[in-house]
């Protein structure tokens, strides 16, 4: 239950515990729930609401900038974004919680606020942080998210499938696909090269209307995250030119099946390495390291 969550926070829990808590309705567990989670959760939202206000604000006195931040940290807010991280598909709940209703929206918002506070508690402020800047400054330009969703793309005989950790419909009508890191993110020049080519992959899919109740879309956007650090959080790595790197991954792949085809093409283990101390997905297959007689030096 946690793992996928992780994966779409994009931070790794030292303690899945507290996430576990994070997600657990009193309803369904009154002595594990997430109430006292949510409690904290809202004064660390408060205060990074407050820092930020603060900074923005230089010349707003006290009175106007704690009216800003009772408008702001709402549980409305906070469960706009519970829906657009998919936050209900990983709560503990009663079956009757589970049917949502008008309670969605407020199960939704505090579940929230237990999240950053298990962030906050695991990794400190720069883990809530991170979260919680990010999130609010995309908010305002999102019309939909789609969360965790399968795609393909037809090539011939060949199927390309995968999992998009996110996609956001904007306002405008195009579409950014954002993929979460818990450990370190791409380089430019990695996905520019096609050495990391899920995302431009992700973005033949959409284009091609291979995300189901997506349609045919337009990447504008690759974005990279992970709030492994305050540092990191605050940098995503957005690519452009989303179209034209598809356009490439997919030639790229489709001249790649071409060649298996041919029957006299060997199975490498390593077609294009570009560091040779990292273990290859398919060393274990060719023996590599057992061949190789001092270690990776000579590869």
């Amino acid at each position: 239950m946690t793992g996928p969550l992780s994966e779409t926070l994009g931070y790794k829990f030292r303690d899945e515990s507290l996430l576990r808590r994070a997600l657990t309705h009193a309803g369904a567990d009154s002595e594990g729930s997430n109430e006292r989670l949510e409690f904290l959760g809202d004064r660390v939202l408060a205060l990074v609401v407050s820092e930020n206000l603060y900074h923005r604000y230089p010349h707003e006195a006290e009175g106007a900038l704690t009216r800003r931040v009772h408008a702001l940290v709402r549980w409305e807010a906070c469960a706009r974004i519970g829906e657009q991280i998919g936050l209900w598909e990983h709560l503990v709940l009663t079956r009757s919680e589970a049917a949502g209703g008008r309670a969605r929206g407020p199960i939704l918002g505090s579940a929230c606020e237990a999240v950053i506070a298990a962030l906050y508690l695991d990794g400190g402020m720069e883990a809530a942080r991170g979260f919680i800047e990010f999130e609010r400054e995309r908010r305002a330009t999102i019309a939909a998210s789609h969360l965790e969703i399968k795609g393909s793309l037809a090539l011939g005989d060949f199927t390309l499938t995968g999992v998009a950790d996110r996609i956001d419909i904007l306002n405008d009508g195009g579409c950014a696909i954002l993929d979460y890191k818990t450990g370190a993110i791409p380089t430019l020049k990695q996905v520019e090269q096609l050495l990391s080519p899920q995302l431009p992959l992700e973005a033949a899919m959409l284009a091609q209307g291979g995300f189901p109740g997506i349609g045919k879309r337009i990447a504008e956007d690759l974005i990279y995250l992970s709030l492994a650090s305050e540092k990191l959080a605050r940098a995503p790595r957005h690519i452009k030119d989303a179209a034209a790197l598809a356009g490439e991954a997919v030639a790229q792949l489709a001249r790649r099946i071409a060649w298996f085809q041919e029957q006299s093409t060997a199975y490498r283990p390593r077609v294009r390495p570009y560091r040779a101390d990292i273990a290859g997905d398919y060393d274990h297959l060719s023996r590599v390291r057992e061949w190789s007689p001092s270690g990776w030096s000579e590869e």
